[in-house]
């Protein structure tokens, strides 16, 4: 982290990790030697190491005896050596002069110093010096040090630390606002480094000064260090003391200074203070935090470069943490009704919509970004923001696209897995994990809705890269569904089924009715009651003339079945499903129920009815739990009606081989066919 100290052994870890990887990894292992000489080299003595030891675990190596035997090697001479040498001896001389003119020039303010008006322009010099930019600056000294190191006079040391401590009290502070003004433009204000410089050198022996400070004067602190902290400054790590007061003991100001500085950089196309995220963090749930996230989402301009929607992405992510859906769908329909708005925060946007409101988003969204690779990275870039933003809030977020439905995680995948590959990451090395882990989320839910998404994800050709993975999940959820949908009986159930009562579940159901079925079509061929004749009309003389209409098969099929099922199991024509379907006929027992469909070999939808109407509309009611049974009767293979492709089965077993394999995996598990032959036994069919 910037700013943080090395630990003491540094270098002995950096000697160790050079001679483990000398073999394997010889480039980063020069690399961690060049480092370990290093610190041995900038601290004289470092914990662990010493230059016989660096030798001596480098012997017998080559290439790292190599490396150090340059490094150690003495400089050749050059003839060219006297040029260098002057224009080393003449930096020196410059960096002497400037010191000396900087002494002078300080002791001719001392008195302004000590009387709290001395010029801005003087102040600033001094805080340069404090903060380790002044003449002396190769010292590394930093604060009082370099301050005593410069300037070396004890009277002008003392004036210079007077003038920095004081600079929080003086009557002519610029205000807030202007400090803003000028950091939009990018220039500072020559009182925003010795204000902070001095607070630092303050917070130790006044620590309630900033809740005793002049309201307006804490205000202009709080936007130099949002504005102005100097980067070259090496804090010991967190807020400084006096911050860390202002944020206890006067949040509200805190706050309003930050959202103001945030909104001038945001307007500026500049770089927002991480100490205004960090604020956010800190105040949690507060209404403070919640109104300055809107503060800065209004203050968006209507178009937004990358470093803008950057910003837009972790306000709306921030937004969620807090809670802020209703107010945040508000903005977003404002926003969204803006002419001129750009494409990037469009699609954040609408892709907002999608996690408060995926019903009346989904589409909206799919309309606007299908087989768009422009709009599919912006949209990718918001959704994976969680995990690589500022505020670090993949976690606590990383719940709110996984309590999607499946069709909305669906959705996502459909739109943005065209331009990335499952293994090759490209543009966002993130993006690929994270669209395997929507996938995961799919496959991890037992209900109808997923197996469907996944169908339809196998079933796009834009995610043909991403067929191995979505196959392997789909194989698993199936698993998962197939055990979740399982209801175990108890054992009277299980006790009254082996005693032909009623089914235990819609499985069992299922399997009574599909074995009464085929046991039923073994009598219409095998007895001699002739029992195909109800299903034929009559001609001249008795003799059959012609198939009878669907209804009126299915009513003598029903007739006939109704006396061979339990008195617990009832057999109803027309059977009301979702969506106002209706089946056939329906086989219920208490709350299972099981749709089954009914053609004629010879009907026009014979092929796609199974997937169409049984499977598509029927079997999504509860009560069947994906559940039914497909009934064809079979008129002879002069009727039958050929497949898309041509085919036509010439016997009953044929036409039901053919109407298995036409169900996919999924389906052919819950969905029964039964083919029964109605013609007159012993003639062709």
């Amino acid at each position: 982290m910037f700013g943080a100290k090395l630990p003491a052994d540094f270098g002995r870890w950096c000697l160790d990790q050079a001679v483990g990887l000398a073999h394997t990894k010889p480039e980063i292992a020069e690399h961690l030697l060049l480092e370990a000489h290093r610190e041995l080299k900038s601290r004289g003595v470092s914990e662990g190491l010493s230059m016989e030891i660096l030798q001596g675990r480098v012997r017998g190596n080559a290439a790292l005896q190599e490396t150090l035997d340059q490094v150690l090697a003495p400089a050749p001479s050059r003839e060219d050596d006297g040029p260098w040498r002057q224009h080393q001896a003449a930096y020196a001389a410059e960096r002497e002069r400037e010191r000396r003119d900087l002494l002078k020039n300080f002791r001719s303010h001392e008195r302004t110093l000590f009387e709290n008006r001395a010029h801005p322009e003087v102040l600033h010099q001094l805080a340069l010096v404090y903060f380790g930019e002044g003449p002396d600056a190769d010292s590394g000294m930093l604060g009082a040090d370099a301050i005593a190191i410069t300037l070396g006079n004890s009277g002008a040391v003392d004036a210079a630390l007077h003038g920095l401590r004081h600079c929080a009290d003086r009557d002519d502070l610029p205000s807030a606002r202007a400090v803003i003004r000028l950091a939009r433009r990018k220039r500072e204000s020559y009182i925003s480094l010795p204000l902070l410089a001095g607070l630092l050198e303050r917070q130790e022996s006044s620590p309630k000064l900033v809740l005793e400070m002049d309201t307006s004067n804490l205000r202009t602190c709080v936007a130099c260090l949002h504005c102005w902290e100097p980067h070259f400054a090496h804090p010991k790590g967190g807020n400084p003391a006096w911050y860390q007061a202002a944020l206890d003991g006067r949040p509200e100001i805190v706050s309003e200074v930050a959202v103001l500085c945030a909104t001038g950089a945001l307007r500026s196309n500049g770089v927002i203070s991480p100490r205004f995220w960090s604020f956010l963090g800190i105040q949690g749930n507060s209404p403070l935090a919640r109104g300055a996230v809107l503060d800065l989402l209004r203050a968006l301009p209507t178009r937004c470069n990358a470093r803008q929607l950057d910003v837009l992405d972790e306000l709306l992510w921030t937004g969620l943490r807090l809670g802020l859906r209703s107010e945040l769908m508000k903005l977003a329909s404002q926003r969204l009704s803006r002419k001129g708005l750009d494409v990037g925060q469009k699609v954040r946007w609408m892709g907002l919509g999608l996690i408060c409101d995926p019903a009346g988003h989904a589409e909206i969204l799919d309309e606007a970004v299908r087989a768009n690779e422009r709009l599919a990275r912006h949209l990718a870039r918001f959704l994976v923001h969680p995990e690589d933003g500022p505020s670090s809030i993949a976690d606590p977020l990383r719940h709110v696209i996984q309590a999607l439905d499946p069709p909305s995680l669906a959705l996502i995948v459909g739109l943005i897995g065209p331009f990335f590959a499952p293994y090759k990451p490209v543009g966002f090395a993130t993006v690929p994990w994270f669209l395997h882990r929507v996938i995961d989320w799919i496959g991890s839910r037992p209900s109808r809705s997923a197996s469907q998404s996944l169908e339809s994800l196998l079933d796009d050709p834009g995610l043909s890269e991403w067929r191995t993975l979505l196959s392997g999940r789909r194989e698993a959820q199936r698993r998962l569904r197939r055990d979740f949908d399982y209801v175990h009986p108890t054992p009277e159930q299980v006790c009254e089924t082996i005693k032909g009562g009623r089914p235990a579940n819609a499985c069992d159901l299922a399997e009574l009715t599909h074995d009464t079925l085929q046991g039923l079509a073994h009598r219409i061929r095998t007895s001699n009651s002739n029992e195909w004749r109800q299903y034929w009309n009559e001609g001249k003389y008795g003799k059959a003339s012609g198939p009878k209409v669907e209804d009126a098969c299915r009513d003598a099929l029903i007739t006939a079945l109704r006396p061979l099922l339990p008195e617990s199991v009832t057999v109803e024509p027309e059977g009301q499903h979702v969506n106002r379907a209706r089946s056939d006929f329906v086989v219920a027992a208490g709350r299972a129920m099981i749709p089954v469909e009914a053609k004629k070999n010879d009907h026009v939808d014979l092929w796609s009815a199974v997937a169409d109407q049984l499977v598509a509309k029927y079997t999504l009611h509860p009560a069947p739990g994906g559940y039914g049974i497909y009934l064809v009767f079979w008129f002879g293979a002069e009727r039958q009606r050929s497949r898309a492709d041509g085919a036509k089965p010439a016997n009953p077993p044929e036409l039901e081989r053919l109407l298995r394999e036409s169900l996919s995996n999924d389906s052919a598990r819950m969905v029964r066919v039964c083919v029964i032959d109605v013609c007159r036994p012993g003639s062709l069919a």
